[in-house]
């Protein structure tokens, strides 16, 4: 992934809930921020794998860091 110019990316694990019947937003949550793609990809394996019984997915998103304007 290439640097953006003005913002640093950041790496979220996200959960999925596949049991909302529809399109919830209440099915999409952000669990965790990592600084390192590898270490969030590795997280989104660990939980995908000790949950593979339950209705939900994890996935890895990027996004950038804003920091607040007062830093």
């Amino acid at each position: 992934m290439q640097p953006h110019a003005k913002y640093k990316h950041v790496f979220v694990v996200c959960r999925i809930d596949t049991w909302f019947e529809d399109a919830s937003p209440h099915a999409f949550n952000a669990l965790k921020v990592y600084a390192d793609w590898a270490e969030a990809e590795a997280e989104t394996e660990r939980l995908n794998k000790l949950n593979a019984e339950k209705q939900s997915v994890y996935v890895t998103q990027s996004a950038h860091w804003i920091p607040s304007a007062s830093q």
